[in-house]
């Protein structure tokens, strides 16, 4: 078994080398003698490919995989099917709900890519719904999850008041029910910390899909893969079906537009981590990509720098890299991320103003979160705010 900073192990060399021959029309040349199929099997279950492994070895004998081993590999495309098929259900009926009152989400990730990438749904498995929505329309998504069994991981009637219309609403908005479906609510696509300055766009662009048992709204191709881009990025490089998602994104690469790409991709400041992410998985299923295109991503020195910091290249290749980290915003001006995220990211005075925004909030914020049903004057809020500091200051100086 490979260990962090090693490369992939055997195993996992097999599987990308059968996924890359079958789905993606690379040369195979495993010889089934160097297999130690355990290990695939485990491997296959910790990347999430179960499926996607044994729909290649039932149509391909070259992969000379043991009947037992396809048996094991079929129990878990059985059980993804099953899955979707429940998870479906429960979308069919928001989405169509939602719709009724003119409400518009968007599913996210494998929800969505299942069908539109994957040759068969059941191929990509998923373990929750990720749904991005619009704040206005908290209270009637809240209330139909509720009405459907579901149960919050934090009840919040109304939204708690945020410091900054910039800041990435931080609280679990998770919802969970008995029978083990969950449905996780976001208003910001890429969870970086600080939300992307092209929401507008993100939405502007989207698609509505015609699924036949129900439409579905959807990223754009350009946005999708910005979206999965960062989400590799932010949970380290670990599984190899997020480095899938992407690749079957990249085979259909002409359908993209690639200025429109690049050009989010920097407004938003994530050119650096999309650059970086984009060239291993091209490097994992030798993908071709022009200079011209890595050419508009390409981040300067200082950025390089950052990453290489805290993402060798060895560690993502043994599927290992930092999780988050330098990626997500901290709120906290004093953690050990503040410095590394300004350079990596950038957006610096959109960042800065968030913390003069912790020192001075705005007045609706204070209203909301001191008020207590009473209107009181912005002095009052800030007594409320710091007076415990003063307190602390007095009892300190007491005891000395």
């Amino acid at each position: 078994m490979a260990k962090a900073g090693e490369g992939p192990g055997p195993a996992e060399r097999f599987i990308i080398s059968v996924i890359s021959s079958f789905y993606f029309d690379k040369e195979f040349s495993w010889v089934s003698n160097d297999t130690y199929w355990e290990e695939v099997l485990a491997k296959a279950y910790r990347h999430g490919v179960a499926p996607l492994l044994y729909f290649a070895f039932k149509c391909d004998p070259k992969f000379a995989a043991p009947d037992w081993v396809v048996r094991h590999l079929k129990n878990e495309y059985i059980a993804s099917f099953l899955q979707q098929a429940r998870y479906q259900t429960e979308l069919e009926k928001l989405l169509t709900h939602l719709e009724d009152k003119g409400v518009e989400v968007i599913p996210m990730k494998g929800t969505v890519l299942s069908r539109l990438i994957y040759p068969d749904p059941a191929l990509r498995p998923y373990g929750d719904i990720d749904l991005l929505f619009k704040e206005k329309d908290w209270g009637v998504i809240r209330a139909f999850l509720l009405e459907l069994g579901f149960t919050p991981g934090k009840d919040f009637e109304v939204l708690p008041p945020k410091l900054t219309d910039g800041v990435v609403f931080d609280h679990d908005l998770a919802f969970y029910r008995a029978d083990g479906l969950e449905m996780e609510l976001k208003l910001d696509p890429f969870d970086l910390g600080i939300g992307s300055s092209i929401i507008n766009e993100i939405w502007d662009k989207s698609v509505v899909y015609d699924f036949g048992s129900f439409r579905c709204r959807s990223f754009s191709p350009e946005h999708q893969l910005l979206q999965l881009l960062i989400h590799l990025n932010r949970h380290g490089f670990k599984q190899i079906r997020w480095f899938i998602d992407i690749a079957f994104i990249l085979k259909n690469e002409q359908k993209l537009d690639w200025e429109l790409f690049a050009r989010s991709a920097r407004r938003d400041g994530i050119h650096a981590p999309v650059y970086f992410s984009l060239i291993y998985v091209c490097k994992l299923f030798d993908i071709r990509l022009s200079e011209e295109i890595l050419n508009k991503l390409k981040p300067g020195y200082i950025k390089r720098m950052v990453w290489h910091l805290f993402w060798p290249e060895r560690d993502i290749a043994a599927f290992n890299g930092l999780h988050e980290g330098v990626l997500v915003f901290p709120m906290k001006v004093f953690s050990k991320w503040f410095i590394p995220n300004i350079l990596l990211t950038g957006r610096t005075v959109h960042k800065l103003g968030y913390f003069l925004r912790r020192v001075f909030p705005p007045s609706d914020f204070m209203e909301r979160k001191y008020s207590n049903g009473i209107k009181r004057s912005y002095a009052y809020y800030m007594a409320k705010r710091y007076g415990s500091l003063f307190k602390l200051s007095s009892r300190t100086k007491t005891k000395a």
